[in-house]
């Protein structure tokens, strides 16, 4: 370890997961963070059509880290299935089948109920910033191990990975950072699908005749 410290940069240490800060930690999720999963999804129309929350794997999309879109469920489902409330901010991402592969990660948006094929994760401790740590759970690959089939991720092994845990202003600084740059792309996105709803629809004013080519003006 020594000789691997006198490599190092000043003000670096070999960690577990590689040279860090020296004012940097490395912990099991687990100690710093609730870790668990979701319940049973309703079965029976009685069970929706409700105004309470619920998501499903399906409302994580592979392109975004916000969860637009969601079930709506009854009470009544919430006390035959017993589910339980997710606050605002809470981390998911698959669990189990095929869909882990695609390493998903996203944050609610607000607070729902969550099924069971779902990891969730919440911060436990006042200087783990729940964004960092969002921030932290994308970048890992949890899955690259997995065989074929019908992987599944347990909620054991989950809490056993190891995590890097800088002084909480660095954390959200680096979240404040990260956080702007998906904002920016996210914003060129918008962008970038404005522009190709603009062009479907000139293409099929222009099959339709709905607009001459000798009419258009296209700008210098």
């Amino acid at each position: 370890m020594n000789e691997l410290k006198g490599d190092l940069p000043e003000g670096f240490k070999m960690t577990e997961l590689g040279p860090l800060p020296e004012e940097w930690e490395v912990v099991k999720l687990g100690d710093v963070a609730e870790v668990s999963s979701g319940g049973s999804a309703p079965q029976g129309d009685e069970y929706f059509n409700g105004s309470k929350p619920f998501v499903r794997v399906s409302h994580i999309d592979n392109e975004d880290y916000t969860i637009k879109r969601y079930d709506l469920i009854s009470d009544k489902a919430i006390q035959d299935y017993r589910l339980k409330l997710f606050p605002k901010g809470t981390i998911v991402f698959p669990k189990s089948g095929a869909t882990i592969y695609l390493e998903k990660r996203a944050m609610l948006p607000i607070d729902a109920y969550v099924v069971s094929h779902l990891c969730t994760v919440l911060s436990k401790r006042e200087d783990l910033s729940q964004c960092f740590l969002f921030y932290v759970l994308r970048n890992l690959k949890f899955a690259k191990e997995k065989a074929d089939g019908y992987p599944t991720l347990n909620i054991s092994e989950i809490k056993q990975i190891l995590i890097p845990l800088p002084p909480l202003p660095v954390q959200q600084k680096i979240a404040s950072i990260l956080s702007a740059i998906d904002q920016k792309i996210e914003a060129e996105e918008d962008k970038k699908k404005a522009l190709e709803d603009l062009f479907k629809t000139l293409l099929h004013n222009l099959m339709t005749a709905k607009i001459r080519v000798n009419n258009l003006e296209v700008g210098a």
